[in-house]
């Protein structure tokens, strides 16, 4: 049995017990509920605007959502908690309504797997084993229930405004885009679609299909000078399909809502 196939078989074991004992909100593996948060990515308007760093700090000036209804609480492992992405910005609020990510952050290990790594059983090139020092991370997740969408976003960043930090964050983001154009678990048969790439960012929708079923992975990975952001949301494996449509029509929109609050909490834009 494939890595993939094994964590996500876990996740979903974890949330059918935890929906079992009446739990309404949705369902995280490992942590406790958090309250909501406000604005909408999934029916944002398509846009023609740069989702690069320079597009994210003119639209976090301009859109409400960017500005208003950040979570506050501790930072966790130096992740603020105005730098996760709000949970009604993330794909599918209106079916699932997530509870705000700060409330669900834990510290991410040095070398811990982005979620598409472990959906796609990749590794990093031995060339980046240095680059975890210096760097401060955190990852959030969160499950709309049992054979259900499951959204994760994993933010690091590389400490001080030095050119390395830079340098840094910029190996990392080409180093796990070339991971998810070549994303091909054991087992699996991939099919790799790329929606929107530029230097600074990546979207992507992963189909692995494996006898008669599969998964669907939808892949966002933006980079604001020192800090790279992933945005994983994935459906359930198997044949059974989750109750709402994936419904977001502008990737674009989707990047400039996860790059935004970097911008602002660690003022690296």
């Amino acid at each position: 049995m494939s890595r993939h196939t094994t964590a996500l078989r876990a996740a979903t074991a974890v949330c059918a017990a935890v929906l079992a004992v009446g739990v309404l909100t949705a369902c995280d593996p490992a942590e406790p509920a958090a309250a909501p948060s406000t604005a909408a990515a999934s029916q944002a308007a398509p846009s023609a605007a740069d989702p690069s760093p320079a597009g994210d700090a003119a639209s976090a000036a301009a859109s409400p959502s960017a500005k208003a209804g950040g979570a506050t609480g501790p930072a966790v492992n130096g992740v603020p908690a105005s730098a996760w992405m709000k949970g009604n910005d993330l794909p599918l609020n209106a079916a699932y309504h997530w509870p705000a990510q700060a409330g669900k952050a834990k510290a991410v290990k040095n070398g811990e797997p982005f979620a598409f790594e472990t959906l796609c059983d990749s590794a990093r090139s031995s060339d980046l084993a240095g680059l975890g020092t210096g760097a401060d991370g955190a990852q959030s997740l969160l499950s709309g229930g049992t054979d259900e969408w499951q959204v994760q976003q994993t933010v690091v960043h590389f400490k001080g405004t030095s050119s390395g930090a830079v340098q840094s964050a910029g190996a990392l983001l080409r180093a796990l885009t070339g991971e998810v154009k070549a994303c091909a678990p054991d087992g699996a048969t991939p099919s790799v679609k790329v929606t929107a790439e530029d230097p600074a960012y990546l979207a992507a929708t992963i189909t692995l299909k494996q006898g008669s079923g599969g998964i669907t992975v939808h892949e966002y990975l933006t980079t604001t000078s020192t800090t790279v952001a992933e945005l994983t949301v994935y459906g359930p494996y198997g044949t059974k399909k989750p109750k709402a449509a994936w419904t977001v029509k502008d990737d674009t929109a989707v990047l400039r809502l996860l790059g935004a609050p970097l911008c602002d909490a660690f003022k690296n834009c």
